[in-house]
């Protein structure tokens, strides 16, 4: 009988090799996959079964992940954003190649957020209209872009997803949520559901949801919702009292050089508060226009501006400062803290012109646009 030689096997093995033998970079992960624009993963294992293939793709996830740790270890002070684009192109790929593993959708999720991070607009785009509306996923991914897209080009929602399709999802979720008896699940669908009307600036439906997650959780925090509950009510105050004449919220803090900084003794200048951090792609690039609107009226005694970092470590916070040459105030508030709160940075960048009587003039302006309402407030 002639010897029949299985090549499953040998081609396994051959994978396990590669894998076991492969080297950190912090700038090139090398792991046996051909990665082509977006993330395209060619590598062929139809070969494989389901054990096989499930075995092979938790030896990539370790190998990206142990990477990406020693990236971000050893690219802290100066983070490249290119480099962390690169990663979120690994992660869609393994999605890609993978999407039925245990780490497929967890990956395709991480993989929007550094998108998100670096500002990888157009890469989301591709990613988006290769997955179908009906995942149940898809709207944490859609968030994502949005707040990415709106950030890049101060746009108020995306092109290529119409209207119908929005109305479509938020249909959906609605759907879930009265299906749902779960108080905890009604409190994070309704959040989400408030948010994605919140952005269409559909205020009334979004208030609508925000006082359900608000009204559920009244007594007491459910378990694993405060984060939701603290950016409701956030939310619910931008809607309420963060609007174009309101009022500007006040506060008294210290900037990260020792200067006393209360907003109230700015009466009577134009204010410009601008939420960002390190770590946020949109942000970064948006620096050489923020610096040229500086120094075109750094020298004007009725103009402020005020920069809000929402970074946690206050030492990489002072070299960013110190090396970009930002030369305006600048504030720590150290995360998520009480100006960010105040003023419903839940995202960033984002931006507040304030008029010389205290009120809320612009929202979220961007490069020229800024500049232009800047220019034209300081000669009224």
């Amino acid at each position: 009988m002639p010897l029949k030689i299985s090549f499953k096997p040998l081609f396994f093995f051959a994978c396990l090799l590669l894998y076991s033998c492969t080297k950190t970079d912090t700038t090139q992960v090398s792991i046996d996959t051909d990665l082509a624009e977006y993330g395209l993963i060619t590598l062929q294992m139809n070969d494989l079964d389901s054990v096989q293939t499930d075995s092979v793709a938790k030896l990539v996830h370790e190998n990206i992940k142990q990477d990406y740790l020693t990236f971000k270890k050893t690219d802290n002070d100066h983070p490249d954003l290119r480099n962390e684009e690169y990663f979120g192109d690994k992660l869609y790929g393994y999605y890609l190649r993978f999407p039925e593993s245990e780490d497929g959708i967890e990956n395709l999720r991480r993989a929007f957020a550094i998108w998100y991070v670096s500002g990888a607009v157009e890469k989301m785009e591709v990613a988006l209209n290769r997955i179908s509306i009906n995942k149940d996923y898809w709207g944490d991914l859609v968030s994502y872009y949005n707040l990415s897209k709106t950030s890049a080009q101060n746009q108020s929602w995306f092109s290529f997803i119409n209207k119908r399709d929005h109305e479509n999802h938020i249909q959906k979720l609605v759907e879930w949520n009265n299906d749902t008896k779960s108080n905890v699940t009604q409190t994070h669908l309704s959040f989400y559901i408030a948010k994605n009307y919140f952005v269409q600036q559909e205020y009334d439906n979004a208030n609508e949801y925000l006082l359900r997650v608000l009204e559920l959780n009244r007594d007491s925090v459910l378990a694993g919702s405060q984060t939701i509950v603290d950016k409701a009510r956030s939310y619910y105050n931008e809607i309420h009292s963060l609007q174009i004449g309101d009022k500007a919220p006040s506060f008294s803090t210290t900037s990260i050089s020792g200067e006393s900084i209360d907003l109230s003794e700015f009466r009577g200048k134009i204010v410009l508060l601008e939420f960002w951090s390190t770590s946020c792609g949109p942000c970064i690039k948006e620096l050489p226009s923020l610096k040229d609107l500086y120094a075109s009226f750094k020298d004007r005694n009725d103009f402020i501006m005020v920069g809000i970092s929402l970074d946690t470590d206050i030492e990489r916070v002072k070299s960013f400062i110190s090396d970009h040459n930002l030369d305006w105030y600048q504030i720590f508030d150290d995360g998520y803290g009480e100006v960010s709160q105040l003023y419903n940075s839940v995202y960033i960048p984002r931006t507040y012109l304030i008029d010389r009587n205290g009120n809320i003039a612009h929202k979220d302006l961007r490069e020229k646009y800024l500049k232009e309402a800047v220019t034209s407030m300081l000669i009224d």
